[in-house]
């Protein structure tokens, strides 16, 4: 006959259990004690509020926090890692004249723009009404321009938030978090709302390339999505030219250039405005050359996030340095 099996803490029910374990530690008896528990329930909460707390410096509050609102609308038709674009903003001062719009005739669908609170007092219907102006004309340059490339109608926006975030700095600058439809540009009352409006213009681009070439556009070739959002901002950045062709070549003639690949991390603001303008010039090139422009959309959406990524080998069936050099030649030609 087997000896009798000694009996363990487990083999008890388990009120049994719990009877045990406080009789025979200490511990539990202090902690299962109501002062114990409010002590316990004290700690909680201050774990949570701390969480809490460390998020928010982190994160920050929603971008549209405390913000005061114009309403406005932006005309919508049938598309980045948040973007920053150069500090001094476009060469364009002041605000274009705006041409008719000819053709299709475009919904006019809500946006709502929100001016942080002490930044351009008393403008915020002007601005409004320039910025809907600004929209319409980026709008019809993209339907002309990048549009015909994506084989399909191009996709409306539902909605969009534009918010004037003061920065006390003056460094004029955008982002887009293009999930979210929110368009952020960081200016200060001693910039003229005009320039602010240009760069809202290069952003505008970016929400419309994630609308139309799907969420890979916003992290794609660096170049080909900072050169789609300049070039299709059209006048709103080209100033005085007529095209990045002519901007690109002028800026070439004066002894500015810089290889396609080259990086404007840590470099001066002029050398990013520079670049970016090449880039531009780029898509330009890869737009209007027949060659190129068919399989336009499907190299957009190839690369990751660092300049020269994409895959125009299997799509063009060239690296990007025979590209650069069809490109230098396409610059000099009148």
């Amino acid at each position: 006959m087997n000896p009798e099996r000694p009996t363990r803490l487990t083999d008890k029910p388990r009120s049994q259990v719990w009877r045990t374990l406080v009789q025979e530690r200490p511990i539990l008896r202090r902690l299962l004690s109501p002062t114990g528990l409010k002590v316990v329930f004290c700690l909680a909460v201050i774990v949570l509020a701390c969480n809490a707390f460390l998020s928010f410096q982190q994160n920050g509050p929603h971008p549209l926090a405390g913000a005061t609102q114009v309403a406005a609308s932006y005309e919508v038709a049938p598309r980045p890692a948040h973007i920053v674009i150069p500090a001094n903003g476009p060469p364009p001062t002041s605000q274009p004249q705006s041409p008719g719009l000819v053709g299709q005739a475009i919904q006019i669908d809500q946006m709502t723009l929100n001016i942080d609170p002490g930044l351009y007092s008393g403008q915020g219907n002007a601005i409004s009404s320039r910025l809907n102006t600004a929209f319409r004309d980026v709008l019809a340059n993209f339907d002309q321009k990048v549009a015909p490339v994506l084989g399909r109608p191009r996709v409306p926006i539902p909605h969009l938030e534009v918010r004037f975030v003061r920065d006390d700095n003056c460094a004029l600058a955008g982002s887009t978090y293009d999930e979210a439809r929110v368009i952020l540009v960081y200016t200060c009352n001693s910039i003229d709302p005009s320039r602010a409006i240009n760069i809202l213009a290069h952003e505008y681009v970016h929400q419309l390339a994630f609308e139309n070439f799907g969420p890979r556009a916003s992290r794609s070739d660096l170049l080909l999505v900072e050169g789609l959002a300049s070039y299709a901002a059209g006048k709103y950045w080209l100033g005085q030219y007529s095209s990045f062709h002519n901007l690109v070549r002028n800026q070439r003639a004066s002894g500015i250039s810089y290889r396609l690949s080259e990086d404007y991390a840590n470099r001066d603001v002029s050398v990013m405005n520079a670049i970016y303008y090449q880039w531009a010039s780029f898509v330009e090139f890869l737009l209007t050359d027949t060659r190129y422009s068919q399989r336009f959309a499907d190299l957009y959406t190839t690369g990751d996030n660092s300049i020269g990524s994409a895959n125009y080998v299997r799509l063009y069936g060239k690296p990007l340095e025979k590209l650069e050099s069809e490109w230098e030649a396409w610059l000099n030609a009148p």
